[in-house]
């Protein structure tokens, strides 16, 4: 979503413009969460039980989790990035 912080807008535009954002961000924010949560759970029954397996999903996981968060978060700063370019 793209919020442009330079527009004039009334108070009640800005509140749309929140509203849809949180609208968006907060399912995806639980869904991170949820992952997080899952792979802590993993790491842990891996250094308790020192199972290979476990050990190998862990290490696995984090590293998927690594390039996805990567991989969005160069996505979304450079659209930022362009869509100030295109601005100014």
């Amino acid at each position: 979503m793209k919020i442009n912080l330079k527009a004039k807008k009334t108070e009640a535009e800005w509140q749309k413009t929140l509203d849809n954002f949180w609208m968006k961000a907060t399912p995806q924010w639980f869904e991170w969460l949820g992952w997080i949560l899952i792979l802590g759970a993993i790491t842990f029954l891996a250094m308790e039980t020192q199972n290979i397996t476990l050990n190998i999903v862990s290490t696995v996981s984090y590293i998927a989790l690594f390039f996805y968060t990567k991989l969005f978060l160069f996505i979304r700063v450079s659209r930022i990035s362009f869509d100030k370019d295109r601005t100014e």
